[in-house]
């Protein structure tokens, strides 16, 4: 039987869920098992914390997650005027399936409103790195529900 070729590759981070696990926000491909953590930046031209995934994804569906034990999806996606929007290149590797598309093509973004069966999911190719930057927002009127997320992609 032949041997396996070992590869170069970075070895996985894992999550310890006996502790607490730290207040971030992880990125979770549910698809392929792995969930990563965001790094927290401040955007340059707003006020709005920004987080910053980089690397390669899996595809299929991925959520963004919180809390100690990982069990508050962000955005919050039943309820009215929630959702994403896709910009960059996030209107081609993303897809957000069973919501209502709104392409603007003089933003050049898409609004994705959804609804408590809606699913984000990665279409993009596995094999290339990513950098994706995400935003979320609460309502404007005092309600904290991360109600929405942008989404911004470009390739590494």
């Amino acid at each position: 039987m032949a041997k396996l070729a070992k590869r170069n590759r970075a070895p996985i981070q894992k999550l310890d869920y006996s502790k607490k696990l730290p207040e971030m926000i992880y990125l979770d491909e549910l698809a392929y098992g792995e969930v990563h953590p965001l790094k927290l930046t401040k955007a340059m031209d707003s006020q709005v914390d920004e987080y910053v995934y980089c690397g390669k994804l899996h595809q299929g569906e991925i959520k963004f997650l919180a809390g100690d034990k990982l069990d508050c999806q962000i955005p919050d996606i039943d309820g009215f005027n929630h959702g994403y929007t896709l910009e960059g290149l996030a209107n081609d590797i993303f897809e957000v399936q069973a919501a209502l598309d709104i392409y603007s093509s003089v933003e050049k973004r898409t609004f994705n409103y959804t609804k408590n069966d809606s699913k984000l999911v990665f279409k993009g190719d596995k094999k290339k790195d990513y950098a994706i930057y995400i935003r979320f927002y609460d309502n404007c009127v005092g309600n904290i529900n991360n109600r929405w997320a942008v989404i911004f992609a470009e390739e590494k």
